[in-house]
This record gives structure tokens, C-alpha cells and sequence, in this order.
């Protein structure tokens, strides 16, 4: 699959059609924010740019934590999503026009060494293994000598990496968002380390651990994000009716998906249960995998 067509379907068949609160769904709280705010350090009249932005939640922390600037930080959002991007407006509702840019973190069109941070939270696994590396390449190309390239990503072992991807992919199935389950990847924390090392950052280093529980109940808007969207454009509002259907239809999807993690579960080694935390709560499950807050230094 060529690069046009990979990005036009994920705009077309991933962030285009799931519509959800991010921080919601993967329980993110303040002190998770304040720990990558810190770790970004933002300073006045820095150039900051957020790749795979989304709605733009990181830049919405930096804003808030820099209000009291007297030079605020020049702040960038950028996402191959139309969708998402009108929601990063929406929410900001205060950046340049110019400042608000679709496109693709793999090739930006920025100029060379004009950010003194760059971030993408929870956004290179979204890309096949094979594409990760071109992130990190251009992000080191967009920074300023002695730049800082922050993420906020999974950070899986041998034993977990396996067992996250699995369950993802078949929620993803369940959700109708094929192109995702064919290309994401989600990576080791040795392979996140390889691919800053591989561009060219100096000083690598974790920043902040965060365990993660995941949960198939907490998914159920996301399950049925597709089919909402389409209700929405075919309808406009949708009727108290319109929403018990849906929430029948995401019942069913959770019971789906906990079925597939209870008969995946009886078949992992006792100690990866433990490992990741693994409990069976009769009409939910959960299960705890690593995050991490990881930077490098452009030399």
C-alpha cells in the first residue's frame, strides 16, 4: 500500500470516524498531564509543535500552564484528520490560522529546525511498524539543534505486547475501523528507545510511568463511534430512541470483546495474568499494561 493511500484511508476509516474524548476512555488524569507537562518545560516564546493532535488536549495543557507567561510559547497543532482538527479549533478556539495545519507527521512540509519541542502523545502507534521510524526522523529534522522530541506512548515487553495488539485489533474489528487493524502497531519500549537512537536524540530517557487499566466497558461509546457519526449526518440529533440503539448495539460489541479477552486470557502462561494485573469481573474485565513519558535531545 502505497503512502497516499494509507493516509487517506486512516483520515477516511480511523480518526475521520472515532469520535470520543481520548483522555476519557484511557482514564487519563491531572497528574498524568502535569507529568508530561513537565517533562515538555514549556519556556516563553518557545516553538512548540503537537503532532497527531487530535483535538489538541496537550496544547490545551500547555496553554493553561503558561497563561501567567509574559511571552507566551508559539504553539503549532498539526493532524491528518479534517474531522479531528475541526475539533482542535472548536476547543482552542485561540491559535492562528496558520498555526492549525492537516497533515502528516511522517513528512510535516515544515521547515528544518524551527521547533524547540515537539510532542505526539499516544499517536505513532497508529502507523505500521514499518512508518515509525519516518516520525522520529522528521521530527528530529523540524527541531532546533538541541531540541526536544516528547511522546507519550505504550510501553509493552515480550509478554505484553502480544496480548495488547490482540485485544485492540479485535476491538478495533468490532468497531468497524478495518484500515486500524491492519496497520497499527504497538511497540516495546525497547523498539521506542531504538527508534529515537536510530534518528539521530542524544539523552533518551523516561520521563514518567503510568499503568493503564483497560477495560471493555469503558469502550462502549468508542464501539459504536462509526455507526453514531453516520447516524448523526443522515439525522442531525439523534432521538432517545436513536441512543438505545446504540447503546444495545455497544452493549453487544463489550460482551463480544470480553468474551474473545476471557477465552484469549485461559490460554496465557500464569505469570503474564499477573504480569498484566489480569482480572475477570463477570460482566467486565480488566487488565493493566505500561505507558510511558519517554524524550530525546536533537544533537
Amino acid at each position: 500500500m502505497g503512502k497516499e493511500t494509507l493516509v487517506e484511508s486512516e483520515q477516511q476509516h480511523g480518526f475521520d470516524t472515532r469520535i470520543v474524548r481520548y483522555e476519557e476512555i484511557h482514564k487519563v488524569t491531572g497528574k498524568e498531564y502535569k507529568a508530561l507537562v513537565k517533562a515538555i518545560d514549556p519556556q516563553p516564546g518557545e516553538a512548540i509543535l503537537e503532532g497527531c493532535a487530535g483535538y489538541a488536549d496537550v496544547s490545551q495543557h500547555i496553554i493553561e500552564a503558561t497563561e501567567d507567561f509574559d511571552e507566551k510559547p508559539e504553539i503549532y497543532i498539526l493532524d491528518e484528520s479534517p474531522v479531528q482538527i475541526a475539533r482542535a479549533r472548536k476547543e482552542l478556539g485561540t491559535l492562528p490560522d496558520d498555526h492549525v495545519l492537516i497533515g502528516d507527521v511522517r513528512e510535516t512540509g515544515l521547515p528544518g529546525n524551527k521547533f524547540d519541542k515537539t510532542i505526539i502523545k499516544m499517536g505513532v502507534h497508529e502507523l505500521p511498524q514499518r512508518e515509525q521510524s519516518k516520525v522520529f526522523a522528521e521530527m528530529n529534522r523540524v527541531l532546533k539543534p538541541g531540541g526536544r522530541f516528547i511522546i507519550w506512548e505504550l510501553s509493552l515487553d515480550q509478554d505484553t505486547q502480544k496480548v495488547f495488539q490482540d485485544v485492540i485489533r479485535k476491538k478495533d474489528e468490532l468497531a468497524g475501523f478495518d484500515l486500524l487493524v491492519a496497520n497499527r502497531y504497538f511497540q516495546r519500549h525497547d523498539e521506542l528507545e531504538k527508534l529515537f537512537e536510530e534518528a539521530g536524540f542524544e539523552d533518551v530517557k523516561d520521563e514518567h510511568h503510568i499503568r493503564y487499566v483497560f477495560n471493555p466497558k469503558g469502550r462502549i461509546d468508542e464501539l459504536v463511534s462509526k455507526e453514531r457519526l453516520q447516524m448523526k449526518s443522515e439525522k442531525g440529533d439523534l432521538s432517545s430512541e436513536d441512543e438505545e440503539a446504540l447503546h444495545r448495539l455497544g452493549q453487544q460489541r463489550v460482551d463480544a470483546l470480553i468474551k474473545y479477552i476471557r477465552e484469549r486470557a485461559a490460554a496465557l502462561p500464569e505469570e503474564v495474568r499477573q504480569k498484566i494485573e489480569y482480572k475477570d469481573l463477570g460482566n467486565d474485565i480488566e487488565m493493566t499494561f505500561d505507558k510511558i513519558i519517554m524524550s530525546g535531545r536533537k544533537q
